[in-house]
């Protein structure tokens, strides 16, 4: 009797240290998957800390050279503001008058219409006609371009189809950044807002100005 029984307790024992081992195991990889989950949880999270960094650094880096890099900073800053403040107040709809001249003598302007923030019209003429030629064309001394024909005058010195928010753009990113051998000009005397930006290079003696000179802005009628 004694013999029988033997293998028995034998084999049972076996499956429990078998078990043993099973739940050992069920624990270890446990354990190592929650290991793995934790450092992929911090690695995402550092790497998103490093990004918004990197970020922040390069926006820092880019005010900084806009800063540095214009001309007339504060001035453009508080017309700016004049403008957004303009722009809210006409629903975005206005007409400005730009003015032109040569040292040879003809004068221009150019008026754009712009309604809801799109220009609809460009009207152009001359006002002084001293240096053009006798037989210089009727039709070119003053014209109308409505929003369906707008630009299509393409020999004519009548200024570009810009809104308002454009001509700051073009302040901001071509008339007024810092450079070398050149004179900077600007100007706010249309109520705050841009009456005279751009440049002229130091040498140059006839037509050298770069930029745009607004001689009035006003409202749409209705819009006020």
């Amino acid at each position: 009797m004694f013999f029988q029984r033997e293998p028995r307790k034998n084999s049972v024992l076996k499956k429990k240290t078998q078990q043993v081992a099973q739940l050992i195991l069920q624990n270890s990889i446990f354990e190592k998957n929650s290991y793995r989950l934790i450092l992929t949880k911090r690695y995402k999270k550092m790497k998103n800390n490093i990004y918004l960094c990197t970020l922040l650094i390069i926006g820092a880096l880019l005010f900084s050279c806009e800063k540095n890099d214009l001309d007339f900073e504060s001035d453009y800053g508080k017309s700016y503001q004049a403008w957004l403040d303009f722009k809210q107040s006409s629903d975005n709809s206005y007409s400005y008058t730009v003015a032109r001249s040569s040292w040879a003598g003809p004068a221009w302007e150019t008026t754009l219409t712009i309604s809801g923030g799109m220009v609809i019209m460009r009207n152009f003429r001359y006002t002084s006609m001293e240096g053009l030629s006798e037989n210089f064309p009727e039709e070119n001394l003053e014209w109308v371009e409505h929003e369906n024909e707008l630009n299509t005058h393409g020999n004519s010195p009548a200024s570009e189809a810009l809104t308002l928010s454009e001509v700051y753009q073009k302040a901001q990113n071509e008339w007024l950044v810092k450079r070398e051998n050149v004179q900077t000009f600007f100007q706010a005397e249309n109520q705050g807002l841009i009456s005279l930006c751009g440049y002229v290079e130091n040498g140059c003696q006839d037509d050298c100005f770069t930029g745009i000179r607004i001689v009035s802005v006003e409202p749409l009628l209705g819009n006020k």
